[in-house]
């Protein structure tokens, strides 16, 4: 992984300097199982701030991680941006089934099968469901999308960011829903919010 130890705003600008050039056009075909509404926030065409797929792609473009861990994979969007971007790294994609979305279920906007996607279904705050050799040490960029509360998220953090190392990009979605904002005004670690222009209800990320 490079450019890991960025300041947070270092690491932003660089982000959206990739973003300036990046074309989704090739990645529409892979996307033909997401919904319409879902489609115009992949593409930021909507009415509110959306730009986060296309951010957390650019984001392994910048920085080539070898290893990422998503916590809430829902039904595979952010799964199918980020891993378009990896060669030879890999993406633990982490979902309990509990978030579904118009009728689809977790992983099912995948129509195809990616070698560097291993799914991983079950609560996320119980480590034992992560293959015996996943190594969370590993982990360059930890994304959490998962029950937008703060009491979930509080735990989630408590339980994965002693485990990370120095450097470890955690970007967190829905910060600004209520209970939230007060979770991500508690952490210490160097942080920027950056929901606009990245997400309506909050987007952030802060650097171990």
């Amino acid at each position: 992984m490079k450019d890991n130890l960025l300041a947070p705003n270092e690491l932003d600008k660089k982000v959206h300097e990739y973003i300036q050039y990046f074309d989704i056009n090739p990645l529409l075909p892979q996307l033909e199982k997401v919904p319409e509404g879902q489609i115009l926030e992949v593409l930021d065409k909507t009415d509110s701030a959306n730009l986060y797929y296309q951010w957390l792609a650019c984001l392994v473009r910048a920085v080539k991680p070898q290893q990422v861990l998503e916590l809430g994979a829902s039904i595979g969007i952010s799964a199918i941006m980020m891993v378009n971007q990896i060669k030879d790294g890999i993406i633990y994609s982490v979902d309990d089934g509990s978030d579904y979305k118009e009728g689809l279920k977790h992983w099912e906007a995948f129509n195809r099968e990616y070698k560097n996607v291993i799914k991983v279904e079950g609560d996320d705050l119980d480590l034992s469901i992560y293959p015996k050799d996943f190594d969370i040490k590993k982990t360059d960029i930890l994304f959490i999308d998962t029950a937008h509360n703060g009491e979930q998220l509080q735990k989630e953090l408590d339980l994965y960011t002693p485990l990370l190392k120095k450097g470890c990009i955690v970007v967190m979605d829905d910060i600004r829903l209520p209970g939230m904002f007060e979770v991500w005004e508690k952490i210490k670690y160097p942080k920027l919010e950056i929901t606009n222009p990245c997400h309506y209800s909050g987007f952030g990320f802060l650097v171990i």
